[in-house]
């Protein structure tokens, strides 16, 4: 009887996988697949993702087919769509497709996906893969609007701009309190998950757009990274740019100033509601208990 029922199990499988084989056609959300269509997807709230290749591993690809479709990380600021026609490789407009600057060959400073790089993972970073390039990026300059040697941190009289929070006295709790590099993003998450949107750090760096996004206000650890090269990642309040050393350098007369990151202090092991950690790039100290409603620089990242 057991011999039987496995039997029937098996020639009903069967049947399945020829009837699917026969009409050959798939439906991804849909019971009804167009008849025009080997494979039919269908949502009414998300797209299509497409593989994301460097154009290193796209050009890697042997015997493309035709109509092969892939999306370059780094053939623009912003990546683009990738169609092999038999000949090259396209963009979705018919121009020939770009081919971005490896990882390989980057160093710190190269303009990257849209920013700067600013740092390189090593073991133990999270996010670190043996044999493969991953880092971090910098937008090229700081958010904000600068006056003479300062920034200018306010809309209006009554609005703070860059302030870590907006509402003096808020002591909300944002569980933002990693450190470790790589661990920026989950923090800015956080973050505003507990105080929602408006104009304070964490919100400006999440919705800051070039690049194709990604942005993020980098944690304790991240931000010190940027300060260790600042030298070569550049445009930090009170720098200029050295054309003989190709480095920036303080100008005469200026100061380094102080940058938020998303890192939330805390007091054995909890968080205190009140202060946020800020890192000053003149000697890379850290303000673990600075004042969230005070006013400091900020600077976006985000991993590649």
């Amino acid at each position: 009887m057991k011999i039987v029922t496995k039997n029937c199990v098996l020639i009903t499988v069967l049947c399945i996988g020829v009837s699917s084989f026969l009409n050959a056609q798939v439906g991804i959300g849909t019971t009804t697949p167009n008849s025009s269509a080997v494979l039919d997807v269908y949502s009414r709230k998300k797209g299509f993702l497409p593989p994301r290749l460097t154009s290193q591993a796209r050009d890697s690809i042997v015997s493309p087919a035709n109509g092969l479709m892939v999306w370059c990380t780094n053939c623009a600021p912003s990546g683009e769509l990738d169609i092999y026609n038999g000949a090259e490789w396209q963009t979705a407009a018919g121009d020939t497709a770009a081919v971005g600057p490896s990882p390989y060959s980057l160093n710190i400073g190269d303009s990257y996906l849209g920013g700067v790089l600013a740092y390189i993972f090593q073991p133990g970073d999270l996010g670190y893969v043996a044999g493969e390039i991953h880092g971090i990026v910098a937008t090229q300059t700081d958010v904000g609007a600068f006056v003479g040697n300062g920034i200018v941190f306010k809309i209006n009289p009554d609005t703070v701009l860059h302030a870590w929070q907006t509402i003096k006295g808020t002591n909300l709790l944002t569980g933002a309190t990693d450190t470790a590099v790589g661990l920026g993003g989950q923090n800015t998450t956080e973050i505003i998950r507990a105080m929602g949107p408006g104009n304070y750090a964490a919100y400006i760096c999440k919705h800051y757009t070039p690049g194709s996004g990604g942005w993020y206000l980098p944690d304790e650890n991240e931000m010190l990274k940027l300060n260790a090269k600042k030298g070569k990642i550049g445009g930090f309040i009170g720098q200029i740019y050295n054309t003989s050393t190709q480095t920036w350098t303080l100008q005469a007369g200026n100061s380094y100033g102080n940058y938020w990151t998303s890192t939330a202090s805390d007091q054995y092991g909890l968080e205190t509601g009140s202060y946020a950690f800020s890192v000053y790039l003149g000697n890379g100290a850290v303000d673990r208990f600075n004042d969230r409603t005070n006013l400091c620089y900020i600077r976006p990242v985000k991993r590649f």
